[in-house]
């Protein structure tokens, strides 16, 4: 009889499995070539993939995509073509198992060897994209699709599906890509439906219809793709192409993270967390999370760092959870190194740190972080972390005001008002107030305000002014609040009012303004509007002197000189 042959070997330590995946994962691998004849009752290829097959379904049994890995494992070791597609199948997606494209690879080459048709055009995916290859061979690849498509094998099928749909190896044909999936679908694949649910729910190549997304997405379902029941769940969640239910999207999470998917097992625990669908439960989020946390999932990761930073359901740990924030940071996560840009810029958990702010700001704004950009250009305008360059600052400024950032606009505006690294130029600073002001930016709803008070870029008009300032105010900034405040002392586009002027520096004030507190402070001091009283006018001058405003010290000094604590005794005091 054959010897069986030992596809791979799984270095257990570098893939860093718990310790129940360690032992799953060792069985996969384990079994040794013997020359001895097998027995009559070892069970055959065929067997070890109808359990792997239960396993990977859940059918009668719960899924288990570890031990389906090692079923499959063995039938491939035996020499079943099919254990080779499924077993490639988990390995690049990294179902159950962390991501193995070099081994997918070996696997999809024996497959293929073996005159699998779902493995050769595996293979010739990996020929056109060049992964694990030095270079694309995407003719060769192309031609080794087309050969396994023409044995109407329908997952061969969905794979020539997307070498028409990439342009791999032949124009791009995007009607002739939907075309062969429609033609895979029909046949029984559990690939198809799923991208063709995507390119309807996308609009690729199709009018975007969400309803036909989740019909398509759930044809998927019921052949069993855990990635379609991730998108199911998704659009259920959504209330995108079917009636919002949170219930039914936390179920299809379930079941797609029970088989392994890693993107669903960070969804779910999100879940658990917020009790989206499911009760809140802390302990089962956590466990969810670190469970799609151990396939790579750099989401999770990230959800975790929240969770220890926030202490969302755990004790509060901000190293804990920027060790996992910079685990997600270390794998290229952009999102990730955009939060340790933040945490690092603004001390949230940890002294700030300017050095490793700007370090942070610079991965996330080079992944294409607007809010990073951000941060990388006010550490270049304020020197933190860099030495200061107004030009690098003008650079990133601009960059983060092309994708809509609206503190980058406002900051522009600022750069060309002031003349920093730029002539000074009042119409373009107000044009990016403006811009700002049109995104609901508060500063930049104040500082058209101010421009038109002020003349700066445009005539002056403080009717126009006020209209600015007070939709900078309703958004909650108490610098315009305490404006409009002096626009009614002032008679400045309204009707003098004090009574008005007051309840506007009050709001400015409780809105932390110090203005807002020094002008109350006058008004009390001088019976501006109001029963003249000085202990509140002291009062207030304190509380805006704290805040740095340089008129309340001045005035708080005059109206409370210090005490000499150490006072000459009478006789001593000169004459």
């Amino acid at each position: 009889m054959a010897t069986t042959r030992r596809v791979t070997v799984i270095i257990l330590s570098a893939l860093g499995l718990s310790a129940c995946q360690q032992e799953h994962a060792a069985r996969i691998g384990s079994a040794a070539p013997t020359s001895q004849p097998v027995a009559s009752t070892q069970p055959s290829a065929q067997s070890f993939f109808d359990q792997a097959e239960k396993c990977r379904i859940g059918s009668d049994i719960p899924p288990d995509p570890i031990r389906a890995a090692e079923l499959y494992r063995k039938a491939a070791d035996l020499g079943h073509p099919a254990a080779h597609a499924r077993l490639a199948a988990i390995l690049r997606a990294g179902i159950g198992l962390p991501k193995d494209v070099p081994q997918t690879r070996i696997i999809l080459e024996k497959g293929a060897a073996l005159g699998n048709a779902e493995c050769a055009a595996g293979l010739g995916l990996f020929y056109c994209t060049g992964t694990t290859f030095d270079a694309p061979r995407q003719d060769e690849g192309f031609a080794m699709i087309r050969k396994a498509a023409e044995t109407g094998d329908p997952e061969a099928i969905s794979a020539l599906s997307k070498a028409y749909e990439r342009g791999w190896g032949v124009p791009p044909d995007i009607a002739k890509a939907l075309d062969l999936l429609r033609k895979a679908s029909e046949l029984g694949s559990a690939s198809a439906p799923e991208s063709l649910g995507f390119a309807y729910e996308k609009g690729i190549g199709v009018k975007a219809d969400q309803a036909t997304a989740a019909t398509c997405y759930r044809q998927a379902v019921e052949r069993h793709n855990p990635s379609a029941m991730f998108h199911l769940a998704e659009m259920y969640r959504d209330g995108r192409g079917v009636t919002k239910d949170e219930n039914a999207s936390a179920e299809l999470f379930r079941q797609s993270a029970m088989r392994g998917l890693a993107p669903a097992m960070n969804q779910l625990g999100w879940a658990y967390l917020h009790g989206v669908g499911v009760p809140r439960d802390a302990v089962n989020a956590l466990n969810w999370l670190h469970k799609s946390a151990d396939l790579g999932d750099t989401h999770a990761m990230t959800n975790i760092a929240g969770m220890y930073i926030e202490g969302w359901g755990v004790p509060r740990n901000a190293a804990t959870g920027i060790l996992w924030m910079r685990k997600a940071a270390d794998l290229g996560d952009a999102t990730a190194c955009k939060n340790l840009a933040i945490i690092y810029n603004e001390g949230r958990g940890v002294p700030p740190d300017p050095v490793q702010g700007f370090y942070f700001s610079q991965k996330a704004a080079e992944k294409g972080s607007a809010t990073a950009m951000t941060y990388l250009a006010q550490a270049y305008a304020r020197g933190r972390g860099v030495t200061q360059n107004w030009q690098r600052a003008l650079l990133w400024y601009q960059r983060a005001a092309e994708r809509n950032d609206s503190l980058a606009m406002n900051s522009l505006g600022k750069l060309y008002q002031n003349g920093n690294g730029v002539n000074k130029d009042p119409a373009t600073a107000l044009a990016w107030y403006k811009k700002a002001a049109n995104l609901g930016f508060p500063d930049g709803l104040r500082n058209v305000g101010l421009c038109y008070t002020l003349g700066i870029g445009v005539e002056k008009d403080a009717v126009q002014a006020l209209i600015y300032l007070r939709r900078a105010a309703a958004l909650g900034d108490g610098e315009a609040m305490t404006t409009v405040g002096f626009s009614y002392e002032k008679g400045l586009g309204v009707k003098q009012d004090m009574a008005q002027a007051l309840a506007w520096y009050r709001k400015g004030a409780d809105a932390d303004d110090p203005a807002g507190m020094n002008n109350l402070a006058v008004a009390y001091e001088m019976g501006n509007g109001i029963e003249q009283n000085l202990d509140q006018a002291k009062y207030w001058y304190r509380r805006a002197a704290a805040k740095g405003f340089l008129a309340a010290k001045k005035r708080l000094a005059e109206l409370e000189p210090p005490v000499d604590s150490n006072p000459l005794p009478p006789e001593t005091q000169p004459h």
